[in-house]
């Protein structure tokens, strides 16, 4: 499903023109698929994703090379090897119905997709929906440095230990390989990083994490930026993609 029309690109494009902000792209999951515009601007692009529909949802931006076709490529899916001259780009992860979030990522002209792959309660007919999203070269924009970076590696997290509450915008960074997501909790009162990490092993019983946030799966040497408001407390990275979960704790905290 997609909102058609010329008028859409045409506000895009303005936008895009008159201010340093980034252009906004709002896209709606339903249950059959997504409502979203089949066209878009190049450069700094504000993804705000809202689930419409009746079951969890995600999106994830895949960007193609020249010779690649989204038609081609209907059972892709994040859980194994993106096929050669296909990169993920990172999104809004998994949210119930009416959640949703908003991602940074600069565009570069060409083929696109938005990809929602789960399937495990019968979303989109039980295959994952692929819906192309065409990049025309237009507006040139850089993705900003972000207040803290959160780097998604081979073997761990890059993070800083103690970050200030408030406003702010998390850069993620994937380096090392195969795509990789992030996700944020807060630790319930009383629990420990350990409890928490044990948790996402087993997923048995109550969980002592709340979900902040997350940013879907990224192809190595791709980054985005994702608002957070963070309040004081006790969180737990966590970097989606192998079995045996990779964590960090993070600990939010104004300066003495």
């Amino acid at each position: 499903m997609r909102a058609e029309g010329s008028l859409v690109l045409a506000a895009l494009l303005l936008a895009s023109a008159v201010a340093a902000e980034p252009q906004v792209v709002t896209v709606h999951a339903v249950d059959e698929g997504f409502v979203a515009p089949e066209r878009v601007p190049s450069g700094l692009t504000a993804f705000d994703f809202v689930n419409k529909g009746w079951k969890p949802h995600r999106m994830v931006l895949l960007r193609f090379a020249a010779d690649a076709t989204p038609e081609s490529l209907a059972a892709i899916s994040l859980d194994r090897p993106l096929p050669d001259g296909v990169e993920a780009l990172g999104g809004s992860d998994v949210h119930r119905p009416e959640g949703g979030g908003r991602t940074l990522v600069s565009l570069e002209p060409g083929l696109h997709a938005l990809l929602c792959d789960l399937v495990d309660e019968g979303q989109h007919g039980g295959k994952p929906w692929i819906q192309p999203l065409e990049v025309l070269a237009y507006n040139e924009g850089a993705l900003p440095a972000g207040d803290a970076t959160i780097g998604l590696l081979e073997d761990g997290i890059r993070a800083p230990d103690v970050l200030a509450p408030g406003a702010l915008r998390l850069r993620v960074e994937r380096h090392g390989l195969g795509p990789r997501g992030l996700v944020v909790y807060r630790l319930r009162h009383g629990r420990s990083h350990a409890d928490g990490s044990a948790w996402l092993r087993t997923r048995a019983g109550r969980s002592p994490l709340i979900r902040v946030l997350g940013a879907a799966p990224l192809s190595p040497g791709r980054a985005l930026v994702v608002p957070a408001s963070l309040a004081a407390g006790d969180y737990l990275l966590h970097a989606t993609g192998p079995a045996d979960p990779e964590t960090r704790p993070l600990r939010v905290a104004s300066p003495r």
